[in-house]
């Protein structure tokens, strides 16, 4: 049994038209199929569906754009900052500075001998000392220029 066929007349303004006609003519098929189609997404529910996702898709893809756009910053730029070295803990026989209290000069370079939770131990000329680990700067091992 063929689907049952209904004819209906409508009067639309001329601009809709020439909008329905760009459409068709984009699509390659007639106004009628064109208005068909547009009959069959607004009514079906599924349709409606897949419209709004695609639209809420558009939508946060162009907020996504703008957000990036004003606060300057985007996903391909690299970044400028240089990368951190690893930070690790101090360890009994590191090479450590001291920073004189008030000053932001480091003293001389001393070893340590004992590691608490706030505090690391350094072996001086006047004997073992105890200094806070903010205190301190770790000196990495160089090769000795002199040897060379």
């Amino acid at each position: 049994m063929a689907p049952q066929v209904h004819h209906i007349q409508i009067s639309i303004p001329s601009e809709l038209y020439n909008i329905l006609k760009e459409r068709a003519e984009e699509l390659g098929q007639s106004e009628e199929a064109s208005i068909l189609q547009a009959l069959q997404s607004w009514l079906d529910p599924k349709g409606i569906a897949s419209v709004e996702k695609r639209l809420e898709m558009l939508i946060d893809r162009r907020i996504a754009a703008l957000r990036s756009e004003f606060l300057g910053v985007t996903e391909s730029k690299p970044s400028a900052v240089p990368p951190y070295r690893a930070v690790r803990a101090l360890k009994v026989g590191d090479l450590v500075q001291v920073r004189e209290s008030g000053s932001p000069y480091y003293l001389e370079k001393l070893t340590i001998t004992r590691v608490g939770m706030i505090r690391a131990y350094v072996q001086t000329r006047e004997g073992e000392h105890s200094f806070l680990k903010r205190d301190l700067r770790l000196i990495e091992a160089q090769p000795d220029i002199e040897s060379v």
